[in-house]
């Protein structure tokens, strides 16, 4: 898609849109790394050997993270088979 849009000495130029993959795959790393951390604190709570509360809340976080990662990988997914069918269609 072009946006059609004046320069600084306002000349009008079509500027070209850019990806949406990028900031979709900045949050996704951002998920996976805070997945990450709250495994990393249920297993430090749990290898402790204390009751501690935190556990349950880590533990809670880190589901939350897990199903946000399939989540967004699962919407990247269904993004791309409809550009795909999009652009086979010829409705690019």
């Amino acid at each position: 898609m072009q946006v059609n849009g004046p320069d600084l000495l306002g000349a009008r130029k079509k500027l070209q849109r850019s990806s949406p993959i990028v900031p979709i795959l900045i949050a996704l790393a951002c998920a996976v790394v805070l997945t990450g951390g709250s495994l990393y604190g249920v297993a430090a709570t749990c290898s402790y050997g204390s009751r501690s509360k935190w556990t349950g809340v880590f533990f809670a976080s880190a589901l939350v993270g897990l199903a946000l990662v399939v989540l967004c990988l699962s919407l990247m997914v269904i993004w791309a088979v409809w550009r795909l069918v999009k652009r086979f269609r010829g409705n690019s």
